[in-house]
């Protein structure tokens, strides 16, 4: 598992725990919903930072793909 975040970042989990997850959890099929959230993101924007299914490789062959984190 990798968690790769801004070194700004701090950790706040109420809504997640609220929630019972993330608005999405990561598959081997791609991105399923959770049901508990109502509002829908637009993942498809999100598609193009992904090259595999490994996040932590993708960040090391891509790290220009994750500027956006900071």
């Amino acid at each position: 598992m990798a968690n790769i975040v801004s070194n700004k970042f701090n950790s706040i989990y109420d809504d997640y725990k609220n929630l019972k997850g993330w608005a999405y959890y990561f598959t081997l099929d791609w991105f399923v919903k959770n049901k508990n959230y109502d509002r829908d993101y637009n993942l498809k924007e999100l598609k193009e930072y992904f090259v595999s299914k490994s996040l932590y490789n993708d960040y090391l062959q891509y790290p220009e793909k994750f500027i956006f984190l900071s």
